[in-house]
């Protein structure tokens, strides 16, 4: 099992991100990614899910009518733990950009979106070092490298809703069967896949569907890897009863 990290979300606030409440503080752009204790999956985006296949198994997490492709974080726990290196952090060459944002969020409102922060991931100016940031400049504006991963989360976010689109459209077209009678987690079924009729096959296409259940399905070779059986150990060839004579002559 992995020595999973506590979360501070108990020991946090998150707040509207704002001059008046954190010019004065810092942040810290490069902290490696590591998991919050109890995350059962990570959710992933539609233009970072052809890397992150590579890496990792990606399954569609479905509930209700709704489906969003995600990484099985509690499956992989238990059979690739390798996968998460020494104290949640993950540890292949590709991280998913759910573990990247930072202490920042945003979330809709009325008045569109809404940028939230993690107050507890944030330093005072005092603790400034190599590795913090400001979150303003002087003037009230955002300093440039929180501005920078603001426009990446959102672009993030978008690309999580175009996701969850066309993972909903392969669920409502019957693509999609239980992994291990899960009631939560889905593989592609193939052989629905290909008997799809022309109309529909270009509807998905539209909405980024047929692209996403060829990636999942190359993204499930990691779990065919895992379920294939272990190479026979390697036999001790029989000792030569010459040579242990030999050898007991010159102890």
């Amino acid at each position: 099992m992995i020595d999973w990290p506590r979360s501070k979300r108990s020991m946090s606030q998150v707040k509207p991100l704002s001059f008046a409440d954190h010019g004065a503080l810092c942040w810290h752009p490069s902290t490696v990614p590591v998991f919050q204790r109890g995350q059962g999956h990570i959710p992933v985006a539609l233009d970072e899910i052809a890397a992150l296949a590579l890496q990792v198994p990606l399954m569609v997490r479905a509930t209700g009518d709704l489906a969003e492709p995600a990484i099985p974080v509690r499956a992989l726990e238990q059979a690739w733990p390798a996968f998460f290196g020494q104290g949640g952090r993950w540890s292949t060459a590709v991280s998913p950009w759910a573990l990247r944002h930072g202490p920042f969020q945003i979330a809709p409102s009325p008045l569109g979106d809404l940028v939230l922060v993690d107050v507890g991931q944030l330093v005072p100016e005092a603790d400034q070092g190599d590795s913090v940031q400001p979150l303003f400049l002087d003037d009230t504006a955002l300093a440039p490298v929180t501005e920078h991963r603001l426009i990446r989360l959102r672009a993030w976010r978008e690309s999580r809703i175009a996701a969850r689109k066309a993972a909903t459209a392969l669920q409502q077209a019957g693509c999609l069967v239980p992994w291990q009678d899960s009631a939560v987690w889905r593989i592609v079924d193939a052989a629905a896949l290909a008997a799809l009729s022309g109309t529909v096959v270009g509807k998905l296409h539209g909405v980024g569907a047929v692209g996403l259940a060829h990636i999942l399905q190359v993204s499930q070779g990691h779990l065919d890897l895992h379920r294939a059986s272990p190479p026979s150990p390697v036999e001790k060839p029989p000792e030569d009863a010459f040579l242990s004579v030999l050898r007991e002559g010159f102890l």
